[in-house]
């Protein structure tokens, strides 16, 4: 394995390279991560995927506000103490706090032209993890026969249906 140090806005890659590309905390603080997803598009193979860990909005009304004191004002004291500096524990808050939430984050991704993108919370919403594929005709075409027959098949019952969940989520995992 191979180490670079680049841009995540000019990855030094041929188009369609990787089946698979991660980033985990750190599209929060590339300069423009709109063309950092593009990026990653170009050199992502068709049917390739995403995946993106981030720092995220925790949702839940219980655990927000004790979550914002503890990363906004215990944090840095205790990297100063830790550690001998702050400044990196406040930027760590900023950064997030000035990040979109997991849903806007969502829409970036397939403004960028990712497709069946998706994400989960981690940590109480503290964290997210973000995935999306790159469009392939093999994957399109599954999906669309998929939606042929469902849309055939008139469901009265979600009980009838979880037998074809089931085979869609096969379909779609082997496309």
């Amino acid at each position: 394995m191979e180490l670079l140090h680049g841009d995540a806005t000019e990855l030094p890659f041929a188009d369609e390279s990787f089946h698979v590309v991660t980033i985990g905390f750190g599209l929060r603080n590339v300069p423009d991560p709109k063309k950092a997803l593009q990026e990653i598009l170009r050199v992502l193979k068709p049917g390739g995927q995403v995946l993106c860990l981030e720092t995220s909005h925790p949702e839940n009304v219980l655990f927000k506000p004790f979550y914002s004191v503890y990363f906004k004002q215990v944090m840095p004291r205790l990297g100063r103490w830790v550690a001998g500096s702050g400044k990196e524990y406040q930027w760590l808050y900023d950064s997030t706090a000035t990040f979109p939430k997991k849903k806007e984050l969502a829409e970036w991704f397939v403004d960028s032209g990712f497709v069946d993108v998706n994400y989960r919370s981690y940590a109480g919403g503290a964290a997210a993890g973000h995935w999306g594929f790159k469009r392939s005709v093999l994957r399109m075409q599954s999906m669309n026969k998929l939606k042929t027959i469902l849309e055939m098949i008139k469901f009265e019952h979600t009980v009838f249906a979880l037998p074809f969940a089931f085979l869609g989520a096969i379909l779609g995992s082997f496309c």
